[in-house]
């Protein structure tokens, strides 16, 4: 099997501890506890919710085995 060098950086890897630290402060003072997974998947719509709905999608291709 070969072996591919390349390997897709992580997005949570450019999460830093003071971002944690955020991250953990407006979950525990929020009305209900969310999940920090959901936190960041609410901030990324935010911030980039508005380019997508602007910009057409390309359509999917399914890759055939």
């Amino acid at each position: 099997m070969p072996r591919f060098s390349y390997r897709y950086p992580w997005p949570a890897s450019a999460i830093n501890s003071a971002d944690m630290a955020v991250l953990h402060s407006v979950r525990e003072n929020s009305e209900h506890r969310v999940p920090i997974s959901v936190l960041v998947a609410r901030a990324v719509r935010a911030c980039y919710g508005q380019a997508l709905q602007t910009q057409p999608r390309p359509p999917q291709e399914r890759k055939i085995a």
